[in-house]
């Protein structure tokens, strides 16, 4: 069964519109058409978790086939679940399979974990794999672990890259604000002039 309408629904979206589904019901069609039932809208469109072990590294038409093998087991188990009875046939049923298939192939062949990990990742094992040491790093925040050394300790080279004083010329670790050559500022000299101002004060009321 072939249909097709104006609007391009089923084209666009993938689903059946509903001009679609008056038409079927005009032909008294009951069952809905296989075709037009894509993979994508069912519950199983995701592979099995016991499914994904074996199908991954293999071919893709061995793929396919397992999907498959497994889309029509849960669906056959879906069905039957409320009979017991069929469901006891059933079972049956697949263990003569399942003895014939010991028959056919005594052992199981392995699965490789290694193998799965690979196909799964798309990149293959190297043959032989090297390990370097990890580049040391500081992280922000870990402060500076050397401390001030004086000039006696220092080099000439060392010293000779220090900034010097801006009063004094002196490379001892201070600059031109903390230098004890230094004269106060005049904003220095007035701030020490009200300090004077207040003290005489507090003396006074005292």
């Amino acid at each position: 069964m072939k249909l097709h309408c104006s609007c391009n629904r089923y084209e666009y979206y993938g689903l059946l519109c509903c001009h679609a589904f008056y038409v079927l019901r005009m032909n008294n069609v009951k069952e809905f058409p296989r075709n037009y039932l894509e993979k994508r809208w069912l519950k199983n469109v995701k592979p099995s978790k016991f499914a994904l072990p074996r199908i991954n590294g293999a071919s893709d038409a061995v793929r396919n086939e397992v999907l498959e093998l497994y889309e029509m087991f849960e669906s056959t188990v879906d069905r039957l679940v409320h009979d017991l009875s069929k469901l006891h046939i059933y079972k049956e049923k697949m263990q003569e399979l399942l003895n014939q298939a010991v028959i056919d192939i005594p052992t199981v062949p392995k699965v490789n974990g290694k193998a799965v990990i690979c196909s799964m990742l798309g990149v293959k094992e190297p043959e032989e794999t090297t390990m370097n040491n990890p580049l040391k790093s500081k992280t922000k925040g870990t402060g500076v672990f050397s401390r001030m050394k004086p000039r006696v300790e220092v080099s000439a080279e060392e010293l000779s890259k220090r900034r010097a004083c801006g009063v004094c010329g002196e490379k001892e670790g201070h600059n031109s604000r903390t230098c004890p050559q230094a004269q106060p500022s005049k904003k220095q000299k007035q701030q020490d002039t009200t300090k004077r101002a207040r003290l005489r004060e507090s003396k006074r009321k005292k």
